[in-house]
């Protein structure tokens, strides 16, 4: 696995190393030349969650083929399901799977089947990212943090303003 991010970060690193002055205008923030504002909190990727059948199906790749230790099982009646948490490196694999066929989750899977169902970021202000994003034209699901376990405030961005990826924000509550 430290291979691999290894390696992507090496490709990355080259790929952005290797583009011309005519292409380093698609890196540059268009928000940074007007006066619309723009997300400066985002800290680090939290973690992926992947929708799932059976979270003990799962775990024959995730854990027993990669290696991945489980750090801890939550359900989550709010949102009915049960969450494997898989840390790697400072973030986590979740391995999300429906406990009610009426849930959110069992819909999505239903439709599109196991995969990635979203990213999360961590971010510094919750309200603050939101408002930037909303002032910016970005379709949110939430527009008001929900709180979850552990009183981390989250809100989701619709994938219709991400091309097409359902985005999570997290705050973390202070340590």
């Amino acid at each position: 696995m430290r291979f691999i991010l290894g390696w992507l970060q090496i490709y990355c690193s080259n790929l952005v190393g290797a583009i011309s002055h005519d292409q380093k205008s698609i890196l540059e923030c268009p928000q940074t030349k007007t006066t619309r504002g723009i997300m400066t909190s985002v800290k680090r990727i939290n973690h992926i969650a992947i929708v799932v059948d059976e979270i003990e199906d799962a775990l024959h790749f995730w854990r027993d083929t990669l290696g991945l230790k489980v750090a801890r099982v939550e359900e989550i009646p709010e949102q009915d399901s049960v969450v494997t948490f898989l840390p790697v490196g400072d973030m986590e694999i979740e391995l999300v799977q429906p406990t009610s066929e009426e849930s959110g989750i069992a819909r999505y899977l239903n439709k599109h089947g196991p995969g990635i169902h979203h990213i999360c970021f961590e971010v510094d202000d919750i309200e603050a990212s939101l408002e930037s994003l909303k002032a910016s034209g970005v379709r949110l699901i939430d527009s008001e943090p929900a709180v979850g376990t552990s009183g981390k405030r989250f809100a989701f961005i619709h994938p219709e303003s991400t091309h097409g990826v359902l985005i999570e924000l997290y705050e973390l509550p202070p340590k």
